[in-house]
């Protein structure tokens, strides 16, 4: 809210522009036209923005078509200076009368961007880029539920898009398949079938979904003419389509010639008619309008995920809070996606809110998803189309919140932004109707519409021009808050020149009175903001939890909890060293990697400290943790089925503990999870970790701000990144004067390619993308000198005809890039009398065979026991005899071993393992918990 200083100020600027009006209508001061900039027409040519901010007033005092704001055209595929294009902050300097000139008149609203775009999207130069462009997918994948890892296997992707939005055609041979097309099919010329969604199957086969289209010629007249006529939103698992194989596919409908010797786009009049319902009939054009506007180029289907944040300017994390919007290609595989390299900046600001930035980005999306542009794929050799859309949007609760028209859900009285929660007043909150739809007893609240959101947000900006009281009464029925017109109708109350300016919005463009987002092509604010893990799970469920299980410790008790984390043996996980004094006195200010650890060191150090009320809860947070976690899913109806299952238990041991965990949304959004994870894959595929870790860049950079304009110094510090790393990755960038494209020369590459320190300073990690280790592998061949043992009698038996050969003792063996074995590993494989079972085993030494590479394990097997009713383990006991098996056989298990030591007393205590398996390999799950 502007203060007194504020209005003031605004006062004093509308009194200046228009004295800069008067003088630029005397000839004083140059208009636009004079400018030396060159305004590019072309989305795809310009990617930079800066922001020239003036004094500190409200990101709303503006309209946003007249902020002032630069274009700066920063062509990529200029050939002089590789591409690079000029320097922002030399045209400052250089120019600094004509900026001046240019922000008085941007100022005085006099200074037109009609032709000017601002596209930060760096879809164009990802095309061209040879270390992207061989990663990515421009086509849904459908593997019937199996084996789930990337987003290119989302089902918005394949199967919920607008025909609009989607996948438009698939060229093969020659030719090119577009979607709303007739076509005919090899061996079957009289034959007519129409696309209707294209996507590769599991071998990576282009398959359409096509219907049979009805021939219906019109009553009453005497022609050869017909109508083509299919029905309208047909759905991808419709029982009225046909799969075929794009290689099954012959003419085009422009090819086709009827019996009668009519072309067919003659005899329909290059139109199909689609039935409605209800006697109502609709029109698809025919050729389809992409393919004019592809005039014969490949169109490449490009969809991003995007990211917004609020983050600190300072590296202490405090204060100077910046917005900032970053996206990734969500037809990258995940490795690719994890790297920095590949989290792009849009943009950022210190002063606009979400809402305000999101904007023009919305604009940009929607013109990509509409209209297209031109690129060059490096991998064709030749100029594409390329069509962005948004995949989903991600961010933590209060963003989503804001993107979506809902309140903050901390103080909410409607604290979902996918389902109708509500409460009447906030007293309701406790009453029992409350509680049970809360935990989705017996059944989950009604689902929220976007399409209504949209409609019911435009409507209290009517009913806010009227009434203020009913806008009030209609806010809180509908359960939404549009950021947008609450700030105009602030602004409304507090300046006559705010009003006027209003005005003007309403009669050029009544949307932008409301949130962007509403406009986004592609886009469900209800099911596109999925349930995020790391905020919802991590610190969400985890944190509440584990904060509610340490305040019941006593003093002694927390004595004992430091002791079993002091001891505990973390060998067999993949998490940091473990400070337990640290840990004891900031457990309040853990992080999400701190929960993470929690989560894995519950049952062994945590489950002795509680009652089974506690441990039923702690029980079901680990198993659903462990499942929401998962990067593969290996069957998602059987998944989901789980996950459900789970979550469902979870809820009600938490509702039973108390009924006050329903003032924490988070809980509520868990039951969310699994409709998230069934429309985009597994959850970590819209995790916002990756774009966490991304803050500290901007953080960093912040820091190097003169503070007068720091969303311009930020933009120019990832522009002059951006520009490094085009020319370094060998992106392709063309001659506008010889009309080709070219590389930069092979020793600016060789910057890159040959320099692993450059390669990780732009977040580069080429081991992650095609590791050329052959597994098992050698981890460490060092032996402690207590570990050493003569060489196996069996060992020396199998290899006796071998002399040339020689068995060595080593130290541990990597089985995959993430498991490692060593003496004391527990392993499952199979067993020796029964081919058919597995059985748990305990690693007693490794060997390698000389020359060969070929290791072996030395183990013992181990049997289950008796269950313990304090840890909610099993007892494992190890065999007393050894067998030797080779390692490619193994599969890694977890079984953690702890030790007690406190007040310098040192007891051994029985081994307390646990152990869960899930083996794509062996297709079997396993989980056993227990004692030794």
């Amino acid at each position: 809210m502007e203060t007194p200083t504020h209005l003031a100020k605004l006062q004093e600027l509308n009194d200046f522009q228009q004295q800069i009006s008067t003088a630029m209508q005397q000839g004083h001061v140059q208009g636009p036209s004079h400018l030396p900039h060159t305004w590019n027409t072309d989305p795809a040519e310009a990617f930079m923005e800066m922001n020239i901010h003036t004094g500190h007033q409200s990101p709303l005092s503006f309209d946003p078509g007249d902020m002032p704001t630069q274009v700066v055209d920063v062509d990529v595929n200029n050939s002089e200076g590789f591409g690079v294009g000029a320097d922002p902050s030399k045209e400052f300097q250089e120019n600094q009368e004509d900026m001046d000139d240019w922000i008085s008149n941007a100022l005085a609203g006099e200074c037109l961007m009609n032709n000017s775009s601002w596209f930060p999207f760096r879809a164009k130069e990802e095309l061209a880029n040879p270390l992207v462009r061989k990663h990515m997918e421009f086509y849904p994948h459908d593997t019937k539920g199996k084996f789930i890892r990337s987003l290119c296997q989302s089902a918005k992707w394949r199967e919920h898009l607008a025909r609009e939005y989607r996948v438009q055609m698939v060229p093969h041979g020659m030719k090119h398949f577009y979607i709303f097309e007739p076509v005919t099919l090899y061996g079957h010329s009289n034959q007519l079938v129409v696309p209707i969604f294209f996507y590769k199957n599991e071998e990576g086969v282009f398959h359409a979904k096509c219907v049979y289209p009805k021939l219906v010629a019109p009553q009453n007249q005497m022609s050869t003419k017909f109508d083509v006529c299919i029905r309208s939103d047909i759905q991808y698992d419709s029982p009225d389509v046909v799969d075929f194989k794009v290689s099954d596919f012959d003419k085009i409908a422009s090819e086709i010639r009827m019996n009668c010797g009519s072309m067919l786009l003659s005899l329909c009049d290059s139109q199909m008619k689609e039935y409605q319902g209800q006697g109502r009939w609709g029109t698809i054009q025919i050729p389809n309008p992409w393919r004019i506007r592809a005039n014969g180029k490949v169109i490449r289907h490009v969809p991003i995920t995007l990211y917004a944040d609020d983050t600190s300017g300072n590296i202490s994390k405090r204060w100077n809070k910046h917005v900032s919007f970053y996206f990734t290609l969500s037809g990258l595989p995940p490795e690719m996606t994890n790297m920095e390299y590949n989290c792009h900046f849009i943009t950022t600001s210190n002063l606009a809110s979400a809402v305000e930035l999101v904007e023009p980005i919305v604009h940009e999306l929607n013109e990509l998803s509409t209209q297209g542009s031109i690129a060059y794929d490096c991998h064709l050799q030749q100029e594409v189309m390329f069509m962005c859309i948004p995949l989903a949007f991600l961010g933590d609760s209060p963003m989503a919140a804001e993107m979506t028209n809902t309140p903050n859900p901390g103080k909410a009285n409607n604290p979902c932004r996918t389902c109708h929660l509500k409460a009447a007043k906030i007293e309701d909150r406790c009453s029992i109707e409350f509680v049970q739809a809360f935990f989705a007893h017996p059944d989950m609240p009604l689902a929220q519409d976007w399409q209504q959101t949209k409609t019911r947000s435009h409507e209290l900006w009517e009913v806010s021009q009227k009434n203020k009281a009913e806008f009030k009464r209609k806010t809180f029925e509908y359960g939404l808050k549009d950021n947008v017109t609450h700030k105009l109708i602030e602004l409304q109350s507090q300046n006559v020149h705010e009003v006027i300016r209003i005005d003007e919005i309403i009669r050029i463009s009544s949307t932008r009175l409301t949130n962007p987002t509403l406009e986004m092509n592609a886009f469900d604010g209800c099911k596109d903001t999925p349930v995020e893990i790391f905020h919802v799970v991590l610190l969400g469920v985890v944190k509440y939890t584990f904060l509610d299980f340490m305040k019941r410790l006593d003093k002694k008790q927390l004595n004992l909890l430091e002791a079993r984390l002091r001891s505990f043996n973390r060998d067999s996980l993949n998490i940091p060293n473990i400070q337990a004094s640290y840990m004891m006195a900031h457990y309040k200010a853990f992080i999400g990697k701190d929960y993470r650890t929690i989560l894995q060191l519950a049952p062994f150090v945590l489950f002795p400290f509680m009652t089974n009320e506690q441990k039923h809860i702690w029980f079901s947070m680990c198993y659903l943790s462990s499942l929401a976690f998962q990067t593969e899913i290996a069957d998602m109806d059987s998944y989901i089925s789980e996950l459900e299952g789970v979550i469902r238990q979870f809820m009600y041991h938490i509702s039973k503990m108390s009924g006050r965990w329903s003032n924490k949304p988070k809980f509520h959004m868990l039951l969310h999870l699994p409709q998230s994870i069934r429309r985009f894959g597994p959850a970590s595929l819209f995790a916002t970790e990756k774009f966490e870790s991304y803050n500290s860049i901007l953080r960093t950079l912040a820091i190097h701000s003169n503070r007068q304009a720091p969303s311009r110094d930020l933009a120019n510090y990832f522009s002059d990144a951006a520009n490094m790393r085009i020319l370094q990755s060998g992106t392709y960038l063309k001659d506008h004067d010889k009309g080709h494209y070219f590389q930069a020369s092979s020793e600016v590459r060789s910057m890159f390619d040959k320099n692993p320190m450059m390669q990780k300073c732009m977040g580069y990690n080429s081991e992650a993308i095609a590791s050329r280790v052959q597994y098992p592998c050698l981890h460490n061949h060092k032996v402690h000198e207590t570990d050493l043992e003569g060489t196996p009698e069996d060992l020396t038996n199998a290899f006796r005809n071998h002399d040339f050969r020689e068995f060595r003792q080593v130290s541990a063996v990597k089985l995959n890039a993430k498991e490692t074995i060593r003496k004391g590993t527990f392993i499952v494989d199979q067993d020796c009398q029964h081919p058919n079972q597995l059985q748990i085993s305990c690693v007693q030494s490794i060997w390698e065979l000389v020359p060969g590479q070929r290791f072996y394990v030395r183990r013992v097997g181990c049997v289950i026991e008796t269950f313990d009713d304090a840890t909610w383990m099993s007892k494992l006991r190890k065999q007393s005899t050894s067998t030797i098996i080779p390692a490619h056989r193994y599969c890694f298990l977890y079984v953690e071993a702890t030790e007690i030591d406190m007040k310098e007393r040192r007891f051994q205590a029985d081994v307390m393992c646990s152990i869960e398996h899930r083996c794509r390999r062996h297709r079997f799950e396993i989980t056993v918990y227990g004692k030794l």
